[in-house]
């Protein structure tokens, strides 16, 4: 009698347990959901800030310094939802892709040319004499 008592509060155990578990995963879930968006928004902002004049918006025209970062966390926030298999990627991604142009702008990525018959090579070596 005793063992059957003592054997359903084991097996009760993992099951409130897992509730918990899975309680606690959802919350965090949706804390990393809103950090998500609020990244996505301050991203959107920081691309945008070199249109955005500073003396009128103080901060949101410095954010334009934390391009590169937001960009960082963004890519790193679109492999993790990826990574759990959530829909959830798509707020970085639509982020990224507002930006598309000013990531061109950050990091240029330039096709190497063949050089036109004809042209002349100009080489400079403008070296600085202050030491």
């Amino acid at each position: 009698m005793t063992s059957a008592i003592i054997s359903r509060a084991v097996k009760a155990e993992p099951n409130e347990t897992m509730k918990v578990h899975r309680h606690i995963g959802k919350i965090i879930s949706k804390l990393l959901l809103v950090v998500n968006v609020i990244v996505a928004a301050m991203l959107l902002l920081s691309a945008w800030g070199g249109y955005i004049n500073p003396n009128t918006f103080g901060w949101e025209g410095s954010l334009a310094l934390l391009f590169p970062f937001l960009v960082l966390l963004s890519f790193l926030f679109m492999a993790g939802w990826l990574v759990v298999q959530s829909r959830r990627w798509l707020v970085s991604f639509c982020a990224l892709i507002l930006c598309v142009f000013q990531l061109r702008t950050y990091c240029p990525i330039n096709m190497p040319q063949p050089v036109p018959k004809g042209a002349i090579k100009v080489v400079s070596y403008l070296l600085s004499t202050n030491r």
